[in-house]
């Protein structure tokens, strides 16, 4: 007797989240970004409802809405990130002209979910790559692991701090200057555009210097070397730079690339 008592006692179900259905809701209101939206709301807590994620996964019907799905939530990523159109389409496959390059910026993105606050600053002349490679590198990112990024041409960020400044700035602007800071990969492109003023050399040791602070990434495209930046703008903003950021230099016309340490 006392042995069915506690027969009694046992859970007539294994899953106390969906009641061994597989499914919390009958209800597909969950978007998940490259995939869609869930025709039901799976059970994350038990082998029944992973198994019957999997199952829908697998429908054909599935696969055709993953590959639209995909397609809009990259476009829209790129749009918020501020990916230039002409740059959109770009991916690893645009660097195998640089094998060297292409090895350097495959462990960057393979390596970028653990770890995260490493930056780089890629120089040389006009035409070398930079640009295609700063790039190639958000749109690898926001499609395999939909990272946080902002592409922002030096010029249009100095216009921004500057109306910011003057109280010219719209709420969109606003909420741009702010994901300088908040972003999980800021992109700062073509930095030698403008010569370093005092004011310019402080707004941009405070951009940087907060970024290093909260240690989050940041890649930087320009005409000069390291050395320059020390120069023309602040040593303290060459310091952060060379201690968070990969130094890569573009070199020769066929854009063969070089590692060059600068510790």
């Amino acid at each position: 007797m006392e042995k069915q008592a506690q027969n009694l006692d046992t859970p007539t179900t294994k899953c106390r989240s969906c009641f061994d259905k597989g499914y919390t809701s009958d209800y597909g209101n969950t978007h998940i970004k490259g995939i869609g939206i869930l025709p039901k709301t799976f059970c994350k807590r038990c082998d029944l409802g992973k198994n019957m994620y999997e199952e829908w996964l697998a429908l054909p019907e599935t696969k055709a809405q993953i590959v639209k799905a995909f397609a809009k939530d990259l476009l829209d990523a790129q749009t918020t990130a501020q990916v230039p159109p002409k740059f959109r389409s770009f991916t690893l496959a645009a660097l195998r002209k640089n094998p060297g390059l292409l090895v350097i910026i495959e462990k960057y993105i393979e390596n970028f979910p653990s770890d995260g606050s490493k930056g780089l600053y890629l120089w040389w002349n006009i035409g070398a790559g930079k640009t295609t490679t700063a790039a190639v590198v958000a749109n690898e990112l926001i499609g395999k692991y939909w990272v946080d990024c902002l592409m922002i041409n030096w010029a249009t960020w100095l216009s921004m701090v500057k109306d910011s400044f003057d109280n010219k700035m719209n709420t969109t602007g606003k909420n741009l200057l702010a994901r300088l800071r908040s972003s999980r990969l800021l992109i700062i492109d073509d930095i030698h555009q403008e010569k370093g003023s005092e004011w310019v050399r402080e707004q941009l040791f405070i951009t940087v210097n907060y970024r290093y602070e909260q240690g989050l990434p940041t890649i930087i495209t320009s005409q000069w070397p390291i050395e320059d930046v020390a120069e023309r703008y602040a040593p303290q903003i060459a310091s952060r730079l060379i201690e968070t950021c990969e130094i890569i230099e573009f070199t020769g016309e066929d854009r063969r690339q070089q590692q060059k340490s600068i510790f």
